[in-house]
């Protein structure tokens, strides 16, 4: 397991996140979320990752990475240009 701070301090442009949590695994398949997983919400040619970011925090994730914020999440959420 990863911290999150740890995964995240090389990324510019990214701001502080509400609270750190162990990483046991990235995906941008939310039916490959298991409890500890970052989920990266990928908006694709023709599915957007972000509708799935309820799925993937139904599924354990615990932090998501996305390029517009989900104001009723209480995970961290780290919003990158793309």
């Amino acid at each position: 397991m990863k911290p999150l701070s740890g995964l995240i301090e090389e990324l510019s442009g990214v701001g502080a996140i509400s609270h750190d949590c162990d990483i046991s695994s990235i995906t941008y398949d939310s039916r490959k979320v298991s409890a500890g997983t970052l989920f990266v919400a990928i908006k694709g040619h023709k599915q957007d990752g972000h509708d799935f970011i309820p799925k993937a925090v139904a599924a354990g994730a615990v932090a998501v990475v996305a390029e517009r914020e989900t104001p009723e999440l209480s995970i961290p959420q780290i919003i990158v240009p793309d």
